[in-house]
């Protein structure tokens, strides 16, 4: 039986406040959708080269649905190939080595608009596992975080254990702003965490993670979640002092300055942003805040609480 056409919906990109890294080694992560950057599956109208590569990314994924039986008994993989014969392009501007989920946004476009129900109607932990088999094609290896959060498009609470819907409070007028300032130097994912992964194998940094870092994760997600600025700020402070001072590498060397500069004027503070070694950086600052240090960096609201 034929299937209807599809209205190809828009997805997200997704951006991580907090747990970078340490999700893990057991902490929890908070992630969101993001407007800034979105990406669609259409049909090409041109004859690009983009579109040629996104098409041809769009087969290999098919290729590797087709030879993983697991992922094929829930797409409509004949559909699928059809589709990309006649020209099946993802029309992204997520950016591409910057944490953004790129290549999540577009395994999320492919089940939402070829999966089966089986698959579409289980429970979130289910779809996130499915969409990280899917994206492993890219990868190698997915947690599945960057494309649940674009096919579910809510903030999530993650861990290696669980995945559940974020619930923000509504604050009655914004007290702080995030945003993201672009480095404009692209970085490899896995290098970057097998660097930290490794850096934890020493005892001293070990150490700082698990006492250090690790509560005050938790504390930021609980007291933004919650809208309790008092410790938030307090410990989105440590979370960047140790950045810079445990992880000052992880960090552009143009940052260096302005990084130091919110510690200490406390109006605002810079956060790695994903994996780090480049991509964004996370700026959180207090509402109305003079961010003109940042001139030589591009700047994106992404959301006010």
């Amino acid at each position: 039986m034929q299937r209807k056409a599809i209205a190809f919906q828009t997805f997200p990109s997704k951006v991580l406040l907090f747990g970078e890294h340490i999700i893990n080694k057991g902490a929890q992560g908070l992630a969101i959708p993001s407007r800034l950057y979105s990406g669609k599956l259409t049909y090409s109208k041109t004859d690009s080269e983009e579109d040629k590569n996104s098409n041809h990314s769009l087969a290999h994924l098919a290729k590797y649905i087709i030879e993983h039986p697991e992922l094929e008994k829930h797409i409509a993989i004949n559909d699928f190939l059809t589709a990309i014969e006649r020209g099946l392009v993802f029309d992204s501007n997520i950016p591409q080595g910057y944490g953004m989920g790129s290549s999540g946004a577009l395994v999320a476009a492919v089940l939402s608009a070829y999966g089966h129900a089986a698959i579409l109607d289980s429970d979130i932990q289910s779809i996130k596992n499915f969409l990280a088999a899917m994206e492993s094609c890219f990868h190698g290896r997915s947690s599945g975080l960057d494309p649940i959060v674009a096919y579910l498009q809510k903030p999530l609470l993650v861990s290696m254990k669980d995945t559940q819907v974020a619930l923000f409070k509504k604050s009655p007028a914004p007290v702080f702003d995030v945003s993201l300032f672009d480095t404009g130097v692209p970085r490899k994912t896995a290098d970057w965490v097998r660097l930290f992964m490794e850096r934890t194998q020493q005892h001293a940094f070990g150490e700082i993670v698990e006492k250090s870092m690790l509560p005050a994760n938790q504390m930021c997600i609980d007291a933004m979640l919650n809208l309790k600025y008092v410790p938030f700020w307090k410990s989105l402070k440590l979370i960047s002092q140790l950045q810079f001072d445990y992880m000052q590498d992880f960090i552009p060397k143009a940052f260096h300055g302005v990084w130091k500069n919110g510690l200490l004027n406390n109006e605002y503070y810079l956060k790695i942003c994903g994996a780090g070694g480049g991509g964004f950086i996370l700026c959180f600052s207090k509402a109305n805040t003079d961010l003109s240090n940042f001139r030589f960096a591009e700047r994106h609201e992404v959301m006010k609480f």
